[in-house]
């Protein structure tokens, strides 16, 4: 193939007639063409090419004059080209890759990859995926990975792309297949790609395409319904995804996300023995920075509770950062909890009575009249420890319940 064969093909014919000319060049051909790719890699990037057209009219295999659907075939062109003789030098500044243009079941991208088999080609396609655009449907990236011309990538932007386009409705008059139909069909998926969900920001669990939509296909599923059909086929396992939804909200600093994760966890409505097993998760989550998800934690810890399974002292050395928590809700939640277990003996604990007490650092008087009123029920439980650090609270307590703690303390009635 000479130069000037390259830059016809390119300028003339279809991406699938391209990626058949450049099949069985050898990589010395494919050198010597290298430059030639490079100038319409230029070319194409600078708009000349097409102004080229504009005034020669050499696309006129498609029409009389250059069209948009011509221009995106000319750049599908360039980047094959560039695929299939270029160095990775050349390949990682393409932005531009493919435009739905072609037959997916002859995708020339990954026909081109497949013949030549660079060594770089893992690289790139890793790096392609980093960008916020990749330029790669996912179709494409999935046959590079199946046809093993590349490894499977391990960066985010893999399960981002996966996550969005997966979920995609056809085109009109395409048959839609729910995607959990679609993961079965691509057994591949559900040993690793869909656990990267929960390992990785992904607008999996976070945003439907389709709400609000005024036509939804029938059978279609979002990301969690498809994983929990799965799941209720026991396709995938429960357990793992019990604990993958937990983990997750660690890893993710969306609150869409994150929020969507908790809803997900709900939904698999875990048994009272499963919420034991995962006590220790819950209680870890009392720490998170996120008021929702610490909002979720306590609801489990309190079906928990309910069901007479809570591990009652290793709460009451997890739960003092939610005071922290400028919300009031969550506060008012602990002290819920604390009000069924100090209710349960005629002297609870001294971690409870010291919890009580931190509840008085948190500015909302809801929370501490609350505290306050169960401090009072258990007046004789409040030992020097506690008593102490009450007093240093008095300054943050507010004026409405200042007089009552006061008196508790058996002092004078306020303090200013």
């Amino acid at each position: 193939m000479t130069p000037e064969d390259l830059q016809r093909l390119v300028k003339k014919e279809t991406p699938s007639d391209l990626a058949e000319a450049l099949a069985g060049l050898s990589e010395r051909e494919r050198r010597a063409l290298s430059k030639t790719a490079a100038d319409l890699h230029r070319k194409n990037s600078r708009g000349e090419l097409w102004a080229e057209a504009s005034r020669q009219r050499w696309l006129g295999v498609f029409e009389a004059a250059p069209t948009t659907e011509s221009f995106w075939r000319v750049a599908v062109n360039v980047a094959l080209a560039v695929l299939g003789v270029g160095p990775l030098s050349l390949a990682r500044r393409l932005e531009f890759i493919h435009h739905d243009l072609h037959d997916p079941e002859a995708d020339p991208v990954v026909r081109v990859l497949a013949d030549r088999r660079p060594p770089w080609a893992s690289d790139w396609l890793e790096h392609r995926l980093e960008q916020e655009w990749p330029g790669l449907s996912w179709g494409t990236v999935r046959l590079l990975v199946t046809s093993g011309v590349c490894a499977r990538p391990r960066g985010a932007g893999y399960a981002r792309l996966m996550a969005r386009e997966m979920r995609l409705v056809p085109r009109q008059g395409q048959p839609h297949v729910p995607l959990s139909r679609r993961l079965l069909q691509d057994p591949g998926l559900l040993e690793d790609e869909v656990w990267r969900l929960f390992e990785c920001d992904t607008d999996a669990f976070s945003f439907d395409w389709m709400a609000g939509a005024q036509h939804v296909p029938e059978g279609y599923e979002t990301w969690p319904d498809a994983l929990l059909r799965l799941c209720g086929e026991e396709t995938l396992d429960r357990a793992r995804l019990l604990d993958a939804s937990l983990s997750g909200l660690w890893i993710t600093t969306s609150a869409a996300t994150q929020s969507g994760l908790s809803a997900f966890h709900q939904e698999l409505e875990p048994t009272a023995l499963e919420l034991e097993a995962r006590e220790g998760a819950y209680r870890e989550l009392l720490g998170h920075k996120t008021p929702s998800v610490v909002g979720f934690a306590l609801r489990q810890l309190a079906r928990l509770q309910k069901a007479g399974g809570m591990d009652e002292a290793a709460f009451l050395a997890s739960a003092r950062p939610v005071f922290a928590l400028k919300p009031k809700a969550h506060p008012l939640a602990v002290l819920r909890l604390l009000k069924r277990l100090v209710a349960k003996s005629d002297a609870p604990p001294a971690e409870a009575v010291a919890l009580l007490v931190e509840a008085f650092r948190h500015p909302a008087v809801d929370v501490q009249e609350t505290a306050l009123v169960l401090l009072e029920k258990n007046e004789g439980t409040l030992d020097d420890t506690a008593r102490a650090r009450l007093a240093e609270s008095v300054e943050d307590i507010a004026p409405l319940v200042r007089p009552r703690v006061a008196r508790l303390l058996g002092g004078e009635e306020g303090t200013d």
